[in-house]
């Protein structure tokens, strides 16, 4: 996908059929920050943040073939785990 990017707009069209999930996620964030249970910040960067948290440790190895072979569902669940860890102690209501 990344390397067919330029080619057609294939890129601008994945990128805006991602919107709308983005736009979900980014809802999400804003009433969580509304009810005290993330700090308020911009919910549109804190979007942004946990999805490069969770593509971290799983999708960019695969991007650069820097695996043998693919997660398992074990390896997954673990890294999803240490991203929405890793994203709640950097959005923590103050005093958490």
């Amino acid at each position: 996908m990344i390397a067919e990017a330029s080619r057609a707009g294939i890129g601008k069209l994945f990128l805006a059929k991602l919107g709308g999930m983005r736009a979900h996620v980014v809802a999400f964030l804003s009433q969580l920050m509304v009810v005290g249970a993330l700090r308020p910040d911009d919910a549109r960067l804190a979007a942004e943040h946990l999805r490069a948290l969770l593509e971290a440790e799983i999708v960019e190895p695969l991007l650069l073939d820097a695996r043998d072979a693919s997660p398992s569902d074990g390896e997954i669940a673990l890294a999803v785990e240490r991203a929405v860890a890793a994203f709640l102690k950097a959005y923590a209501p103050a005093g958490h």
